[in-house]
């Protein structure tokens, strides 16, 4: 379209059915949706909107600058107080006469008798500017 003589590069007026997915009021309501509930599927905010979960998953990636990310594991939560209390622990420990030789070794069986919280069903979405969700193991 160059070598014809046109030197614009954005898309012309063509005829169409205009988009009404992406109204300022469905993304105002979206993002409602969203600050109730980051864990909230595409689907269920294209089902509550009545759009198609194409047009919902846009106005929440494209729209409003959202994306679905996973809690951050960390191995755990240490308060102060614990953090001293280990310190403690350890320095007594270290203090002893003949504390390595005392030390036996074998093999463990752990056991959970709870279903943990996979990565994926921590899922949310988070905006640019929001801190990453942290995830402590237990």
């Amino acid at each position: 379209m160059f070598e014809n003589g046109r030197m614009s590069v954005t898309d012309a007026e063509r005829s169409g059915r205009p988009a009404t997915a992406t109204t300022t009021r469905n993304e105002e309501r979206t993002l409602e949706m969203i600050r109730e509930n980051r864990r909230i599927a595409a689907e269920e905010v294209a089902g509550r909107l009545n759009v198609s979960v194409g047009s919902a998953y846009s106005l929440i990636h494209d729209s409003l600058k959202f994306s679905k990310v996973c809690a951050r594991r960390m191995p755990k939560e240490l308060t102060e107080e614990r953090k001293h209390k280990c310190l403690d622990v350890c320095s007594r420990y270290l203090a002893r006469d003949n504390f390595l030789q005392q030390i036996v070794t074998g093999d463990e069986t752990w056991i959970h008798h709870y279903e943990p919280e996979r990565k994926r069903q921590s899922m949310q979405w988070k905006h640019p500017s929001s801190p990453v969700a942290k995830k402590f193991r237990t």
